[in-house]
């Protein structure tokens, strides 16, 4: 064999050292084409230069995660943390949870106001609720107890007695400011109606009640995300417990430790 023979299949070969695979602590590789002829051995040398965003490019990218940084996009939005990190299974499971509970807190806030607005409707056209004490709740709840307004108005007069039984005037101003009258006034044309009535109220409140529990889930899983960032294994060397102890104050001290990358 030639020794232009010998340098062109050492070229050939050279061509792979491209791969990253092959790339050394170094940066470049060396590649050794050695060949046997008749009368010596000669060894030929080919050094080969990486690109260093070639090299150390997953290098880099894992001295620039912040633990501190992960923690803030997990309180933030769950699993986005994750997904800085590196932990891309867990953070789209976080994200997925996430669109859950909002999707479900606007879909219950919604129709507890759809239904909210059904029994008001309801309630100004089967007792005849009308004027602007139909939109105070305070209202509605009357009429959610009470079969007429005068039932109603029956106990508000009872209450001013037992709580001003010698002030005739203070049990009149009592009286006056929690009555309804006039365009206030309903009266429930029978007992199914008012059964009705209280099944849309209560279907409101529990939808609303829902609601309040996907605003609780909403935080919990943030929490949760935030503690599998702190959990992991090579984050907690980064964030913890440190105890040290100071031997010319003679005193321990406790804290958080935490390793800026």
């Amino acid at each position: 064999m030639s020794k232009v023979q010998s340098l062109m299949s050492a070229l050939f070969i050279s061509s792979f050292a491209f791969i990253p695979a092959f790339a050394g602590e170094s940066g470049f590789a060396q590649w050794l084409v050695q060949e046997e002829d008749e009368t010596q051995s000669e060894t030929i040398v080919f050094p080969i230069v990486f690109p260093p965003e070639i090299v150390e490019e997953d290098t880099l990218s894992e001295k620039k995660k912040s633990v501190p940084l992960g923690l803030l996009y997990s309180l933030l939005l769950p699993g986005s943390g994750q997904l800085y990190m590196g932990s891309k299974g867990l953070g789209k499971g976080f994200l997925a949870a996430e669109g859950v509970i909002w999707l479900g807190f606007a879909g219950f806030t919604l129709y507890g106001h759809q239904v909210r607005n059904d029994y008001r409707l309801y309630a100004a056209s089967a007792a005849g609720a009308l004027g602007s004490g139909s939109f105070d709740e305070t209202y509605f709840n009357a009429m959610e107890f009470n079969l007429s307004s005068e039932e109603f108005n029956a106990k508000i007069r009872e209450d001013a007695r037992s709580l001003y039984p010698d002030e005739p005037k203070r049990q009149e101003e009592y009286v006056r400011e929690r009555v309804y009258k006039g365009i206030h006034a309903w009266v429930w044309p029978s007992a199914d109606a008012l059964r009705q009535y209280k099944r849309l109220r209560r279907s409101s409140r529990f939808a609303f009640l829902k609601a309040t529990y996907a605003l609780g889930l909403a935080l919990v899983n943030r929490v949760v995300s935030a503690m599998n960032i702190i959990r992991t294994k090579d984050n907690q060397e980064k964030l913890g417990l440190g105890i040290e102890h100071d031997f010319e104050e003679k005193r321990w001290q406790v804290g958080l430790r935490l390793s800026m990358p």
